[in-house]
């Protein structure tokens, strides 16, 4: 926490959240903590704030709740083999190590499977490889997988390919891919994609590196259509096999239903 009074506010909430369970039955509630986080968490929560969906800092220290920071509590995601506050991230707090082999966190749920747009939005995180041989290993490691089926899927992937960093969007089988080559980083990258029916005529895809777009903007887009899988949208790996394992560190993972801007996007990326 930054201050005692973070603390206690967060506390709050906690209280607020387990007392509303408690008499509603229901862990479906949307509690806003704008005044609760401080630092780059804070501005997390300020961007887009009435599209912004779902925020998992992954700064836990035990347990195996991934906590929704935007405040709907059915959005919470699940770690799996994920070893906790194993080192810091690009603000300073806990991050979680991923294996590489069998660790993710299933952010899979019905509330986030109804809430999310497939027309309209933006992924965003922070990732860390372990080591620089991940970028030379020969294996697919999935950053962020939302996946409804071949036709209908997000990724953000170390690719297979020596030293590549690939961003896909499928709608109805119309793959748009942006693939970042020569990339050998063993820092923090901010990363994100956005993805816009609505702009262009025939729509917009843009990949985000370190706050900046990354080649150009694809378009000709399809329809999304379809459900989540609920075994293959997750963080840190592909499916929960698991395959396709992130190796590394990853952290403040976020969702939204509009394409943030390009001076959001070098907000995002700005501790």
């Amino acid at each position: 926490m930054d201050s005692l009074a973070e603390e206690f506010a967060l506390m709050t909430v906690g209280k607020f959240r387990a007392r509303y369970r408690a008499i509603s039955g229901t862990s479906d509630i949307h509690v806003p903590r704008y005044f609760a986080p401080g630092g780059y968490s804070k501005k997390v929560l300020s961007i887009a704030p009435a599209n912004l969906i779902a925020y998992w800092p992954l700064w836990e220290t035990s347990g195996a709740t991934a906590d929704n920071l935007e405040g709907t509590a059915a959005r919470d995601g699940a770690y799996t083999g994920v070893t906790l506050n194993s080192s810091t991230g690009p603000d300073g707090k806990p991050v979680p190590l991923f294996d590489g082999t069998n660790d993710y966190v299933d952010i899979y749920s019905a509330s986030l499977n109804t809430a999310f747009s497939g027309a309209e939005g933006t992924v965003f995180l922070w990732g860390k490889v372990s080591g620089v041989g991940v970028w030379t290993d020969g294996s697919n490691r999935e950053l962020i997988s939302l996946y409804v089926d071949g036709n209908n899927y997000i990724f953000i992937r170390k690719n297979s390919g020596n030293n590549t960093l690939t961003y896909y969007y499928n709608a109805d089988g119309a793959l748009e891919v942006t693939a970042k080559a020569a990339i050998s980083e063993t820092g923090w990258m901010a990363l994100g994609l956005t993805w816009s029916m609505s702009s262009g005529g025939d729509g917009q895809v843009k990949a985000y590196y370190n706050g900046a777009q990354e080649s150009a903007t694809d378009t000709s887009l399809g329809t999304w259509a379809g459900s989540f899988n609920a075994a293959r949208t997750l963080v840190g790996a592909g499916t929960t096999v698991p395959a396709a394992v992130f190796s590394g560190y990853l952290a403040h993972v976020a969702i939204w239903t509009t394409p943030l801007t390009a001076a959001q996007m070098l907000a995002l990326a700005t501790v």
